[in-house]
C-alpha cells in the first residue's frame, strides 16, 4: 500500500469525522470559475448552506485551479440539485467517503 494515499485516506475520514452534519464534497474549480461566484449562486438558488471547510488557489501555465473542501447542508434532494448545477458550471465533484 502506498503510504502517502493512507496518510491522504487518514485525513479525510477525520474531515467527515469533524463535520458529521451533512456530506462533504470535493469542488475543484478551473480557469473562470475559480473566480467566479459560484459558491453564492448555488446557496441562494438551491436551498444548500455551504460550510466551506479548506480551499486554495493555484495558478498553472496561467490558468487558475481552485480547490474547495465543503459542506452541503439541507434536503437530500436540494443537495442533490447542488451538485448537479455545480457539475453544469463545470465545476469537477467529488464526494468524499469513508475508506
Amino acid at each position: 500500500t502506498d503510504p502517502e494515499n493512507e496518510i491522504t485516506d487518514d485525513i479525510l475520514n477525520q474531515l467527515i469525522d469533524q463535520f458529521p452534519n451533512g456530506p462533504i464534497y470535493h469542488l475543484k474549480f478551473h480557469g473562470g470559475g475559480a473566480q467566479a461566484p459560484i459558491i453564492s449562486k448555488v446557496t441562494r438558488e438551491y436551498n444548500v448552506d455551504i460550510n466551506i471547510i479548506q480551499g486554495n488557489i493555484q495558478t498553472t501555465q496561467e490558468t487558475l485551479i481552485g480547490s474547495l473542501y465543503v459542506q452541503l447542508l439541507g434536503d437530500k434532494e436540494d443537495i442533490e440539485d447542488a451538485v448537479t448545477e455545480f457539475n453544469r458550471l463545470r465545476v469537477e465533484t467529488e464526494e468524499i467517503k469513508h475508506v
